[in-house]
């Protein structure tokens, strides 16, 4: 092997990490930016359920209250006689 071959090689081995590292660092920024976008979302999600459940406060009371609420006991109602 002469000396040029072992520099090409040097240089091959130099440039293939220097891809790889590239490659890493691209797909650790793309991971990162789906993160920040997913915790974005999930706020904007969860500001949205509190917002229709303040509108709507009987949607999240359980099936039992609600229920409850529309059939009421019979011994809360007056007495007929």
């Amino acid at each position: 092997m002469t000396a040029s071959e072992a520099h090409s090689r040097r240089s091959l081995g130099r440039l293939l990490l220097e891809v790889f590292f590239i490659v890493l660092g691209v797909m650790v920024a793309l991971a990162g930016n789906e993160w920040r976008e997913n915790r974005a979302l999930a706020k904007r999600t969860n500001a949205a359920l509190e917002n229709h459940l303040a509108d709507r406060p009987h949607v999240a009371d359980p099936p039992e209250r609600r229920l409850r609420n529309l059939n009421p006991p019979r011994h809360h109602l007056p007495d007929s006689g």
